[in-house]
């Protein structure tokens, strides 16, 4: 292990078996932040993954090649077992399959050796870093938004454009008697409607698709040991903004 410190640095974890690689991307951070990083070198997978396991990083670079271990099933193991690492794959050779298979992996970001430069691997990490920091934000919000859903005392059903489920809160859970792992992907007509009412429950749905509203909407719905219950309630389309 070798190791180059900055005072108060981006920690940066470089896992490549060539020591002369390792020591390109030190100088290159070197150039391109005047010390703000601070590089660690790992030669092995298992190096990499000590150290990972006993120090904070910030950025892992991870080379494609090492020894008789690939950065590709590296990066795709060890990744979600460390959620604040941004992970960024190096390869020797520009290929856009492998460009898509290390994003499907895991890893923020592909650089390829020989084009590096200084402002390249410098964009790279606070790309992954910013990144990294939305998806913190993004979990945070959903970790809140299911603490509010499951304290609602209102039955609170998240429906997909198909009409089939991807959440329900604590007091649907409670109204059916299913938990919400049991329900996910059901569609909701054939959870919650009548048998007598899914056709015009599943019309519903197109009006709900040519984003036509109802402000409420009254029915029968069963809930748990199929008893039925004369259920208000209303609806409200949000859509991705991407």
């Amino acid at each position: 292990m070798s190791e180059e410190a900055g005072e108060r640095g981006v920690r940066v974890l470089v896992i490549d078996d060539d020591e002369d690689d390792y020591l390109i991307a030190r100088d290159l951070l070197r150039e391109s932040t005047g010390g703000e990083y601070e590089t660690v070198w790992a030669e092995t997978a298992e190096e990499g993954e000590r150290l990972l396991n006993e120090s904070r990083f910030e950025i892992a670079l991870v080379d494609f090649r090492l020894g008789s271990t690939d950065g590709m099933t590296f990066v795709r193991d060890t990744a979600p077992r460390y959620p604040s690492v941004s992970f960024i794959m190096l390869t020797g050779q520009s290929d856009y399959e492998m460009d898509v298979e290390a994003m499907s992996a895991g890893a923020m970001d592909y650089l390829v050796k020989g084009t590096l430069s200084a402002a390249l691997i410098d964009r790279a990490i606070r790309y992954s870093l910013q990144r990294k920091r939305l998806e913190g934000q993004l979990r945070s919000e959903r970790n809140f938004m299911s603490v509010v859903l499951d304290h609602v005392e209102a039955v609170i059903l998240v429906l997909d454009p198909a009409g089939c489920i991807r959440r329900i809160n604590r007091s649907c859970e409670l109204v059916t008697g299913r938990s919400n792992a049991q329900v996910l992907g059901t569609p909701f007509s054939a959870l919650m409607a009548l048998p007598e009412m899914r056709l015009e429950m599943e019309a519903l749905f197109g009006r709900f698709a040519a984003e036509a509203f109802p402000n409420s909407h009254q029915s029968y719905w069963k809930g748990e040991g199929e008893v039925q219950r004369l259920v208000e309630w209303s609806s409200v389309l949000v859509k991705d903004s991407l």
